[in-house]
Order: structure tokens, then C-alpha cells, then sequence
């Protein structure tokens, strides 16, 4: 069992998420999507890659690329954000 930290101003020890049972909630292809935005700088400010190539990179239609990403990110979302509200 991995766990990850999760650092709170109010908190004054990190609270610790495991993450085998968030990855477990991800497809493989919603994991190939968030893995290849993360590396490819899709989260970077300003974006170095768009929608558009990195659903090229995997070979899908750009609108399947997006859907498999938005909705690893709203996985991922709704696993961080009540943690934070501790």
C-alpha cells in the first residue's frame, strides 16, 4: 500500500492518501492520458503541448483523448478535494 502526502496549511502534519486504490479507479487508458499530459507539459503554465498533439501521441481522436483525461481529473479531484476540506 503506497501513500502519498498531502500537505494543509491548517494541518500540521501532512495527511497521507493511499494511492493504490486511486489508481485502481483509473482506466489504463485514463492513466496513459494523465501520464502523457504530465510528461509532456500539458499542466506546465503555458502549456507547452495542446489536446490536439497529445491525442496524436496515442493515436485517438483529440474528443476521446479529452474525455479520458477530464475524467481521470475529476477522479482525482474528487479523491483530493474532500481530503482537503478535513
Amino acid at each position: 500500500l503506497k501513500l502519498a502526502p498531502l500537505k494543509s496549511n491548517t494541518e500540521p502534519y501532512p495527511l497521507y492518501l493511499p494511492l493504490d486504490s486511486l489508481k485502481s479507479e483509473l482506466t489504463l487508458k485514463q492513466q496513459e492520458a494523465l501520464k502523457l499530459a504530465y510528461k509532456m507539459g500539458y499542466y506546465e503554465l503555458p502549456r507547452s503541448v495542446f489536446l490536439e498533439n497529445l491525442a496524436k501521441e496515442m493515436n485517438i481522436k483529440r474528443r476521446t483523448y479529452e474525455e479520458h483525461l477530464r475524467k481521470a481529473e475529476k477522479k482525482i479531484m474528487s479523491y483530493l478535494v474532500p481530503s482537503l476540506m478535513l
